[in-house]
């Protein structure tokens, strides 16, 4: 499929699943390209590569103009065995988090994961299979429920931890994963709004 240039407007995507991706093998520069496509298509709104697992492919995708970056190894299911996202997160926010939007994704399935992932720089947290099964369960009402059992989960553990904010007390805040014994109540109005 060869296009270019204003079809690439009229083409609603198809254009990246059919020339960029499938079999073919993926360069930095082909990447630079696609970022550089999409900024023209889309007026500038922000491109975000998901599959970053090393510094040196974060300061890359930094260098040819990702607004983002999803760290994650596509929980395990493309390549078996690999580095676990949680262990390279800290040194992938180390080196662009304040330059790019840090996304953790893999393997959240509880609220400790999410307070993890943000205690460890993570700007953002994705889920997955949390909203397969919920909707698998119960369609959309099943999707609500896990993100407010997800969203109960983080309110608790907050609670028992002595943290009432996670932006302010949380974020990049290697010292919140060690448990504090102090458990202060949040006060009134400070709960996950379920």
């Amino acid at each position: 499929m060869a296009k270019n240039g204003a079809d690439l407007a009229n083409d609603k995507g198809r254009w990246i699943d059919s020339s960029v991706w499938h079999g073919k093998p993926h360069t930095w520069e082909k990447v630079r390209w696609l970022v550089g496509e999409w900024k023209k298509i889309s007026n500038g709104r922000p491109f975000v590569m998901k599959g970053i697992q090393t510094v040196a492919d974060a300061r890359r995708a930094l260098e040819i103009g990702c607004e983002g970056i999803v760290v994650t190894n596509h929980a395990g299911r493309q390549v078996d065995g690999a580095v676990g996202s949680l262990e390279v997160l800290p040194e992938i926010v180390e080196a662009v988090g304040d330059k790019m939007t840090i996304i953790f994704d893999s393997g959240i399935r509880t609220g400790a994961d999410v307070f993890k992932a943000i205690a460890l720089g993570a700007h953002v947290v994705m889920i997955g299979r949390l909203f397969v099964w919920g909707m698998s369960h119960e369609g959309v009402h099943g999707c609500r429920h896990v993100i407010k059992s997800l969203l109960a989960d983080l309110d608790i553990l907050m609670s028992v931890a002595g943290y009432r904010s996670i932006t302010e007390d949380v974020f990049k805040n290697k010292e919140a994963l060690r448990y504090s014994p102090s458990g202060v109540p949040p006060g009134p109005g400070e709960h996950a709004k379920l």
